[in-house]
């Protein structure tokens, strides 16, 4: 009975791998009928491009989608080969069930037996000698070989000429992307021709090893913890939107400043080349060394880092795939650059934003035990920004060793100081537990890798925050005590122990900076005697803005130093339409600063998704004005029938 059921599973196993190759070889005929047509329009196309054919009534095609004509041929030889690939795959697996099945078939078929003694099943066998490249016969193999060559040949020939046509610009990536891409091809096609027994062997006991596991082992089981890994990876840090802000503000400001053209393609490749790919890139490899200290932290889900990985395979395939996108973004920047001749300053900003982030990993995976490295990252924190500033400015045609660069680079960086420790200083409100609201406690285990963040705590003098070991439970909170992440800590003046708390410091640098800032900003000249009353009024208004309380008294020195700072350094300008960016870096600075005292960390956290809410309820207040209110209501809440 056990030998009858043997044999109906591999008689279904051997069916349905039949099946499949007449699907596959229905497949492949389809595929090269789309070849063919693709590459008769491809040649339509290549004949009437005044770039390579320069006759009359050729048509002016842009460079750019002639670059990617070759794709058309190397996406179907791929696809191609993923066919070739399988039918290979298939072969050896039918030939091994074959050879099972003849163990129930002992005589030869009859029609067979004069020529040789060949048992049923032999299909898959038979056309191994006649079609492989390594049992097959040689007519086979010769014309296999000439089939390869022709089509190396035919698409290097149609790169190549389409590429020497071309400028610099367009050729060089070209030649170095198609010739990376046709080479991997290549290669694959190699391993499951040439080395198709080799890579059975590998892929057959891969799966042998994990053949016995979980369909589902080494997956998230988990949906709701976080984002998914595809979100993660298209957007590494969505929190970070406020950074996206400042290549576009600086672009703005310095065209509008310096009296320059508004070039937005410059400022929109700046933006994404920056944001979405060189610093993408950085966040992912600083949250693949955190991914530890990310999963542990009590609002791991509010800060969307990368997914929890809840087995060793799933933080392998996690970790592998952020690794692989990273170098992927990176490569992209290259390429952008390299298509647009621009590799230089896309290297330099690779070069800059990375040499930053060596510097700043290594200095995190010490700070546990050496305060001097956890305070040297609060100085180093603020280079991020003085970067996008000199991007966006940049972007402007603005040259990043003007005194304008210089001078704002300077009030950039103690701006992201500022920025920086304020937001750090909110997250560590995260790790409290309150007894009261003036008696807070931490646990010095889970701040213990994260002392750039447990330092701020010590310029905190209400609430009281006292260390608890690990293992202690705290006490149980007060009624009536909020969580700590929703207390703004830094509303209160007389919640810090002095007033140069290292937040302050830079603000108050910021400050003082933001008045020669200003003033080249708008295309002014720097005259000792206005700037030094200015950088005085700055300083000091920005003083009090950290010594008072109330929102209102703080907005109101705020512009009360606005307009001191225009009747001082207005005078000395022959502007009209700019004078306004005379005071726009104080702004900027004042702005931020107050906004961060009436935070606290939820609020900081739940803004993206509080103005997505806002501008859901506008979208559904606008529609129900249009539609009217009743049938509104019909369409939302239909009635059941």
């Amino acid at each position: 009975m056990h030998a009858d059921k043997q044999f109906d599973v591999l008689a279904l196993d051997y069916t349905m791998a039949r099946e499949d190759e007449r699907t596959f070889f229905n497949i492949q005929a389809a595929v090269a009928a789309l070849t063919v047509a693709l590459l008769a329009g491809l040649a339509t196309l290549l004949s009437d491009a005044c770039h390579l054919n320069q006759t009359t009534g050729c048509e002016e095609i842009p460079q750019g989608l002639l670059t990617a004509a070759p794709s058309i041929p190397l996406a179907a030889l791929a696809l191609l080969q993923i066919l070739g690939a399988s039918a290979a795959l298939r072969s050896y697996y039918m030939r091994a069930l074959e050879k099972e099945l003849r163990e129930y078939a002992a005589t030869p078929l009859p029609e067979l037996k004069p020529v040789a003694e060949i048992r049923s099943p032999s299909y898959a066998g038979l056309l191994a000698e006649l079609a492989t490249l390594r049992r097959g016969r040689g007519g086979y193999r010769i014309l296999a070989i000439l089939i390869m060559l022709i089509t190396i040949l035919a698409f290097v020939s149609l790169t190549a000429y389409i590429a020497l046509n071309f400028v610099d610009k367009y050729r060089t990536p070209m030649l170095i992307g198609y010739g990376i891409a046709f080479g991997f091809l290549a290669l694959d096609v190699a391993s499951v021709t040439l080395g198709a027994r080799s890579t059975f062997i590998r892929i057959a006991r891969r799966f042998a090893s994990r053949q016995d596991q979980g369909l589902f082992e080494g997956a998230p089981m988990k949906t709701d913890a976080g984002r998914s890994l595809a979100a993660y990876l298209l957007v590494p840090r969505p929190e970070e939107w406020a950074k996206w802000l400042l290549i576009p503000l600086s672009f703005v400001a310095t065209s509008w400043g310096q009296g320059r053209d508004f070039h937005w393609a410059n400022m929109l490749i700046a933006l994404m080349v920056t944001e979405f790919l060189v610093y993408s890139a950085r966040y992912q490899w600083n949250d693949i060394r955190g991914m530890k200290d990310d999963s542990g932290h009590p609002l791991r889900a509010e800060r969307l880092r990368l997914p929890r990985a809840e087995s060793r395979k799933h933080a392998r395939f996690v970790v592998c795939s952020s690794l692989t996108i990273a170098a992927l973004r990176l490569l992209a920047a290259v390429s952008v650059g390299l298509m647009l001749g621009r590799i230089a300053n896309v290297l330099i900003l690779v070069a800059v934003v990375f040499g930053f982030a060596v510097v700043y990993e290594a200095l995190r995976s010490c700070e546990a035990d050496h305060p001097a490295a956890a305070r040297s990252l609060w100085i180093i924190v603020g280079a991020g920004y003085t970067i996008r500033f000199l991007v966006g400015s940049f972007a402007a045609s603005q040259p990043p060793n003007s005194a304008f660069s210089v001078v704002a680079s300077i009030y950039f960086y103690c701006f992201g100081i500022m920025f920086v420790l304020m937001t750090w200083l909110l997250e560590a409100t995260s790790f409290c537990s309150p007894k009261s609201n003036t008696s807070w406690y931490f646990f010095q285990g889970t701040l213990h890798r994260k002392a750039h963040l447990r330092h701020l705590f010590k310029y905190i003098q209400s609430p009281h925050i006292g260390d608890r070991p690990s293992p202690m439970k705290p006490p149980d909170p007060e009624p009536g005590v909020i969580s700590c992440e929703k207390r703004p800590v830094l509303q209160d003046r007389r919640n810090l122990v002095k007033i140069l708390a290292p937040w302050n410091t830079a603000f108050l640098c910021a400050a003082g900076m933001s008045a020669p800032t200003g003033v080249l900003l708008s295309g002014g000249r720097i005259e000792p005697g206005p700037i030094a009353v200015a950088v005085a009024i700055a300083f000091g208004a920005s003083l009090l803005v950290t010594e008072v309380n109330p929102l209102a008294l703080q907005i109101a020195i705020s512009v009360g130093g606005s307009l001191a700072l225009l009747l001082v350094l207005v005078h000395d300008l022959d502007l009209q339409a700019t004078v306004a960016l005379v005071a726009a870096p104080w702004i900027l600075s004042t702005t931020t600063y107050i906004t961060f005292r009436q935070q606290s960390y939820a609020d900081l956290k739940s803004f993206p998704k509080r103005s997505v809410d806002a501008a859901k309820e506008g979208l559904r207040y606008a529609a129900e004005k249009i539609v009217g209110e009743e049938t509104w209501q019909k369409i939302r809440n239909p009635p059941l029938s």
